[in-house]
């Protein structure tokens, strides 16, 4: 299969989306430039009505996110655009449910913004066994909820690189993993390949954060029938379209369009 979407996109309707230019009119333009057929637009949100939104969180709700209706261009360049979001999971609250899910075309959930400290995270799970318990735990309970599409960076705990890779071997000796491998294929939720994971592949070095340390929990993901997106989770417009470097790594997953979610496959495949 050839990378054709992405699905993970952030606009400036996103609070940490800083860049004035990551707009939905210079994303569709640039896609059509790749050659890119689907993007997914997915700015964060919390819904209005739920409890339990940070500070953060609680001005990003459905009203707030959905401008990005009115801001989509007149001209598409024949790129495919689905509007989703990227809300929250903290493991006692989650920002959207299933009546808010069908404002959406798709809805990500995350359950590894581990940054997010004593909201997501609570501070004294420190150590790579402890984090990587908590993001089973995690996992596990983002895969009840049926009106979601994706889980969002799901083997990578956001700001933790120091412990990466110790984590990926701690999660790929846990029967967890293939429990919760086996739950994501049978409800047929996807399972996000995202430029977060391979910090070399993007010129950056780190000594405890490699690019391989993911690979073997992908390729158990895909023996266990788990389906995939892709993603750059792009919050500035140089980044977007870094999907496409992913594409070797693509071919030595072995993927097929089949294990594309049929939501993100290409429509001219």
């Amino acid at each position: 299969m050839r990378i054709s979407h992405d699905v993970h996109v952030h606009t400036n309707l996103s609070s940490c989306s800083r860049d004035p230019e990551q707009t939905p009119t210079n994303i569709l333009q640039k896609a059509a430039d790749l050659g890119l057929r689907t993007v997914g637009f997915t700015d964060h949100l919390w819904v209005s009505d739920l409890p339990g939104a940070s500070n953060w969180y609680r001005p990003q709700d459905e009203n707030h996110v959905l401008q990005i209706r009115s801001q989509l261009p007149a001209e598409q360049h024949s790129v495919r655009v689905l509007i989703g979001c990227e809300s929250e999971f903290t493991g006692t609250a989650c920002g959207i449910d299933a009546a808010r899910a069908e404002y959406f075309d798709f809805v990500l959930l995350p359950c590894t913004h581990f940054n997010l400290l004593n909201f997501v995270r609570p501070e004294h799970i420190v150590t790579a066994s402890e984090q990587g318990a908590l993001l089973l735990e995690r996992l596990d309970q983002v895969l009840d909820y049926d009106f979601v599409t994706g889980i969002a960076h799901p083997f990578v705990a956001a700001h933790q690189g120091h412990i990466h890779d110790e984590m990926c071997r701690f999660l790929l000796q846990s029967d967890q993993l293939s429990r919760c491998l086996d739950k994501a294929a049978e409800k047929r939720i996807s399972l996000e390949i995202t430029k977060g994971y391979f910090p070399q592949l993007f010129g950056k070095e780190d000594a405890q954060f490699h690019d391989e340390s993911v690979m073997p929990i992908l390729e158990k993901a895909r023996r266990a029938g788990c389906l995939f997106h892709f993603a750059s989770d792009a919050h500035e417009l140089r980044d977007f379209g870094t999907v496409l470097q992913m594409q070797p790594l693509a071919d030595q997953l072995c993927l097929r369009e089949e294990d594309i979610h049929p939501l993100f496959r290409d429509p001219a495949a």
